[in-house]
């Protein structure tokens, strides 16, 4: 068969048109592919941030939760009128310091607030905390002085840290309240994780189905 100038055009036509289709498909997919790697990086650092910020919440609602508890036992050895409360009473301070320090490093207006008003629970019973042996150091921490609270008298003491207690009653319910929404904001990462998780995933399952 004679082979005419005019078949070799169509046949090379036909080639290039082939390879240009060809490219157009390795393009897209690379433009594809190169797209859902950006919105996986962008979703994984999203989500190391989540976990981050979840953590946060937890140490914080702990730290709270240990609080209140403290706080309750102390209240009861108090209310008693037991003077073995020593141990008791540097469990509080200790969990004092762990709720405002993870508030300190909390997000959001009421966790700002909350730790404003843990704050000012001390420095509006300052001076008679420090009768009782509760003072506050130069870092903002409390610190306990357990001679001196061994040696205070039982109703200052009552009226401080028993179950009506001015500073014990504040402390355990703006603890209380911390550690509900430390509980909101874990709940609410959670939420918001598994809805994007989901997203990226369809997301993804179109893309490989694509390619």
């Amino acid at each position: 068969m004679r082979v005419t100038t005019g078949m070799l055009n169509r046949n090379h036509g036909g080639v290039m048109g082939s390879r240009k289709s060809l490219l157009s498909h390795i393009q897209r997919n690379r433009e594809g592919g190169i797209a859902g790697l950006k919105a996986l990086g962008a979703a994984r650092s999203e989500s190391a941030l989540r976990r981050t910020e979840k953590a946060g919440y937890e140490k914080l609602g702990n730290a709270a939760d240990s609080l209140v508890s403290q706080a309750d036992r102390l209240a009861e050895k108090v209310d008693k009128g037991s003077t073995e409360i020593d141990s008791l009473a540097e469990g509080l301070v200790e969990a004092y310091n762990s709720t405002v320090g993870a508030l300190g490093d909390a997000e959001g207006v009421l966790n700002n607030y909350y730790h404003r008003t843990m704050k000012q629970s001390f420095s509006d019973n300052c001076v008679e905390l420090g009768e009782i042996g509760i003072s506050m150091n130069s870092r903002g921490k409390l610190v306990l002085d357990k001679e001196k609270l061994k040696a205070a008298d039982a109703e200052k003491v009552k009226k401080l840290l028993g179950s009506e207690g001015d500073f014990l009653k504040r402390v355990s319910l703006v603890a209380s309240r911390v550690s509900d929404n430390a509980a909101a904001n874990r709940q609410s990462l959670s939420n918001s994780y598994n809805a994007r998780g989901n997203i990226m995933n369809s997301y993804l399952s179109k893309y490989n189905k694509k390619g």
